[in-house]
């Protein structure tokens, strides 16, 4: 199978519908809003909009625990 050759990633994300459970091939990106990645997805078989939604996750500290603050301004 030959790759395209694109300026930008596609992105293809397979969404099924709440409704009546077919599956739509969907490229919009995420968009960020109050801490969720959202997206808009119109069904092709029943015309309905829904919404999915991934959570924002944050990478932690990789090794050990967090330093602690080195001042103390309740003091």
């Amino acid at each position: 199978m030959k790759k395209g050759d694109h300026t930008f990633k596609i992105q293809i994300s397979y969404e099924k519908c709440p409704f009546c459970g077919f599956i739509n091939e969907n490229r919009d990106p995420f968009s960020y809003h109050n801490g969720f990645y959202t997206k808009e997805v119109e069904c092709f078989r029943c015309g309905k909009h829904f919404e999915k939604q991934k959570l924002l996750t944050r990478i932690g500290p990789i090794f050990g625990e967090a330093e602690s603050a080195e001042v103390d301004w309740e003091d």
